[in-house]
């Protein structure tokens, strides 16, 4: 695949790859809690929101490495950023507007968010991931 292309896709491979990690992640991770304690209420409602944004934080920038043709550990780290910033906005306009979330939800989404593009980030810079040649 010619490395403009691959460049071309970067994006929005990452952020659909993210889109079906929250939403595969979200209902697979809400489906064992309901089948194991019921419909989740309280605390496991906040987990359950948490980590289904944990998925696709952490799904976006290593996608993003991976589809990459060169540079691919600065590219991971730059989507890592570019969630971190995502997060800040989502928290900047939800304060900003009515909306039905309640603070724990938002809380615990936008800490969902942050984790796992943190995670990732982190990983990247150590080299955990091999995406290539160059480190962060």
């Amino acid at each position: 695949m010619p490395s403009w292309l691959r460049w071309t896709l970067v994006a929005p491979a990452a952020l659909i790859a993210g889109y079906l990690a929250y939403s595969i992640g979200g209902f697979v991770n809400r489906l064992s809690i309901t089948l194991i304690m019921g419909p989740p209420t309280g605390w496991v409602q906040l987990a359950a929101i948490f980590m289904e944004q944990m998925y696709m934080g952490a799904a976006i920038p290593y996608v993003a490495g991976r589809v990459a043709p060169n540079k691919t550990a600065y590219t991971a780290l730059g989507f890592s950023g570019f969630v971190m910033v995502f997060a800040g906005v989502s928290l900047g306009i939800w304060l900003t507007n009515d909306t039905s979330n309640t603070l724990a939800e938002q809380v615990a989404s936008i800490a969902g968010l942050l984790w796992g593009a943190g995670a990732v980030g982190i990983a990247t810079y150590h080299g955990e991931f091999g995406f290539g040649e160059e480190g962060g």
